[in-house]
């Protein structure tokens, strides 16, 4: 009967179940039925449904990482204890430079010929740039990742006449629609890069408008 109760014990322990120094062998029993008995009523549930998706977690860095590496990084795949280099890799997302031409199409803004766009979160900080419009913008300009998000979620209201007035009643309606027409172009090549570079040096720029 001991040896019978120091097996039952042990099927339990195996099984996760939890139970006092004097519980009796057939409470023991009892208890190890009831978890089998979850067990296949489980398996009917789950039947041949696809098995869940590991959660891979993407490999550390041995040491500081660079820029690039940074921007390459999924910070959905790091481990959720290194909140430092998921709030970096957020960061040197958000910062990705991005060659884009830009056309306002508020009425009200018309006359602009740019402006300084603002955004600000716990993880970049504040990000400010001027930013121009239309003809400025016609050989691409690069902004950063997080001011183009911000402008391509900017909307105005626009107001049409509808069609078919009664009675020589115009009637009207609003509705939302973008602000900003956005384009994205290609990265330039190495050779672009230097030659906007020999430009800015000798137009005096500094920081790089473009």
């Amino acid at each position: 009967m001991s040896n019978d109760l120091e097996t039952l014990r042990a099927r339990a322990t195996s099984l996760g179940l939890k139970f006092s120094g004097n519980t009796g062998a057939n409470t023991l029993q009892k208890k190890i039925e009831d978890a089998a008995v979850e067990d296949s009523k489980l398996e009917a549930v789950l039947g041949d449904a696809e098995p869940l998706p590991e959660i891979i977690k993407q490999p550390q860095p041995k040491g500081p990482a660079s820029l690039a590496e940074l921007q390459l990084m999924d910070p959905a795949k790091i481990d959720p204890k290194n909140q430092i280099l998921i709030r970096q890799v957020v960061r040197a997302k958000a910062l990705i430079l991005r060659r884009v031409t830009i056309v306002n199409l508020d009425p009200a803004d018309a006359e602009l010929s740019g402006a300084v766009i603002t955004v600000m979160n716990k993880y970049t900080g504040k990000v400010s740039k001027f930013i121009p419009f239309g003809e400025g913008t016609e050989n691409g300009y690069h902004i950063p990742q997080i001011l183009l998000n911000h402008l391509q979620s900017q909307k105005f209201v626009l107001r049409k006449q509808n069609k078919g007035a009664q009675f020589g009643v115009k009637t009207y309606k609003t509705t939302m629609v973008p602000k900003f027409a956005v384009t994205i172009l290609p990265d330039l090549t190495a050779d672009e890069l230097k030659s906007l570079a020999d430009r800015q040096a000798a137009s005096g720029l500094i920081g790089g408008g473009e």
